[in-house]
């Protein structure tokens, strides 16, 4: 009799057991397949919005053709530019431009790249180059003035007045978009 029950007892347990593996298949492959997320996801023509919803196109033309925008801008730059190197002043057509985001003490990093794709000197084509640098916050340090006598030499460094550190990259290109 107690054989009976037991036997009895394991077969429900079974039962429970079986159910409790296929939830788990069913879940694992719901997840990996990325099931769930095909059945949740948005339509990206009708649900995604832009913090600036706006026309492109009709913004693009007002900036062309010089009128007042419509919209405020959502992120401003109140940075200038420090220095400027004079290399795209002509009016020659450049047919390469090569910009670098560069941190202040990379002086062998920059030499390293004048040397290698950077070097200019492509017969039959204008490539330029510029390294694009923000300031240490000291007035006059000793990576300050070296970097001046690599601009009076190389002639390829834009520097703005922001510091330069590494969460600065985003300023730092914004600026060397708006300097190009």
């Amino acid at each position: 009799m107690h054989l009976r029950q037991l036997s009895k007892y394991l077969k429900k347990k079974r039962k429970y057991f079986k159910c409790i593996v296929c939830a788990i298949v069913l879940w694992c492959t719901y997840d990996y397949f990325g099931i769930g997320d095909y059945l949740h996801a948005s339509s990206f023509k009708n649900d995604f919005h832009y913090p600036l919803d706006v026309d492109v196109r009709e913004l693009v033309n007002e900036v062309l053709t010089n009128q007042k925008l419509t919209v405020t801008p959502i992120n401003y730059y109140p940075y200038s530019f420090l220095s400027n190197s004079g290399k795209c002043s002509n009016a020659e057509k450049i047919d390469l431009m090569i910009v670098v985001k560069s941190a202040m003490d990379h002086f062998g990093h920059r030499d390293a790249i004048r040397k290698t794709y950077g070097n200019e000197d492509v017969p039959g084509r204008t490539v330029k180059i510029l390294f694009f640098l923000g300031v240490d916050g000291k007035t006059k340090s000793d990576v300050q003035r070296q970097i001046d006598r690599e601009m009076a030499e190389f002639h390829d460094i834009i520097q703005m007045d922001f510091i330069d550190y590494y969460y600065n990259n985003t300023i730092k290109t914004m600026m060397s978009f708006r300097w190009v």
